[in-house]
């Protein structure tokens, strides 16, 4: 009788903690369900609206959101009132979903995913992405910058040609235009 309590316990704390469990994908995984997305909008032949739809998930699921606007507020954000953090959180998050349907819409070829470089909650993927084009394809060197927050890994930052920060990039442009909403 134990054992059978015992293995229907058991039973049900895998059926409640199994999706919990599968959300929580590696770094390179996430790297590779977004190249294949991205890959698969480029052959679908869906309209813009579902190719940005399937990218802006991933985004809203994999992204670090509150990283990226603390960031972008800089030492703005901690003076700032809860409502002008949320008016400031929402310009920031039409940003990026602007920013999703740009990327929506370039088309690959090909994607190539690098091993993983990891340290201290740290994770850096490379990436190949060649771009579709009507002249000569355009290849992408991108690394996926991750990083391991509340027991999921979330992307922080991409390096666009080893170098290059896009959140860094992106935080300069925007910062000056929504830092008002914030005082």
């Amino acid at each position: 009788m134990i054992n059978a309590i015992l293995a229907v316990f058991v039973a049900l704390t895998l059926l409640v903690t199994a999706p919990t469990m599968a959300q929580q994908l590696s770094p390179k995984e996430i790297v590779w369900k977004i190249c294949e997305t991205q890959h698969a909008n480029s052959t679908s032949g869906d309209k813009a609206p579902a190719r940005r739809s399937k990218l802006w998930k991933l985004v809203d699921q994999h992204f670090d959101h509150e990283g990226y606007v603390k960031f972008v507020a800089g030492p703005t954000w901690k003076n700032s009132t809860p409502q002008k953090q949320q008016a400031f959180s929402a310009a920031v998050y039409k940003t990026l979903d602007d920013i999703v349907a740009v990327v929506a819409d370039v088309f690959i070829s090909e994607c190539t995913v690098g091993e993983a470089k990891m340290a201290d909650g740290m994770a850096r993927i490379p990436t190949r992405f060649v771009e579709k084009g009507d002249e000569k394809p355009q290849a992408h060197q991108i690394t996926f910058q991750l990083e391991l927050k509340n027991g999921s890994w979330k992307v922080s930052d991409l390096l666009i040609n080893g170098s290059f920060s896009a959140r860094a990039a992106l935080a300069e442009k925007h910062r000056k235009t929504y830092v008002a909403l914030l005082q």
